[in-house]
């Protein structure tokens, strides 16, 4: 898995991408597009490695299933914010 550093560069690009994303809604409210995010991202992930066309580049079993437990966990009890989710995936780096 990604280093401390690896994940903290990470939570940071995580941040300035939704924040960029969020800046050019204009079809609806950011609030509106901010939750239909935070419901979009777990399912994303799990897609990179059940779906149709996985990532490439997760091999190891491990990952993919530290990865499907870290989305399931917010498939079934979402968050408030999309910004939750990188906090949350930054600290299981760190334990």
């Amino acid at each position: 898995m990604a280093t401390a550093m690896a994940r903290a560069r990470y939570v940071d690009a995580f941040a300035a991408l939704t924040a960029a994303y969020l800046a050019h809604v204009r079809w609806s409210r950011p609030q509106i597009a901010a939750r239909a995010r935070r419901r979009s991202y777990p399912r994303s992930c799990w897609r990179a490695i059940d779906g149709k066309s996985p990532a490439e580049y997760l091999t190891q079993n491990g990952q993919k299933d530290a990865i499907r437990a870290f989305a399931q966990s917010f498939i079934v009890e979402p968050v408030a914010t999309v910004g939750e989710i990188a906090r949350q995936w930054h600290a299981a780096g760190s334990a």
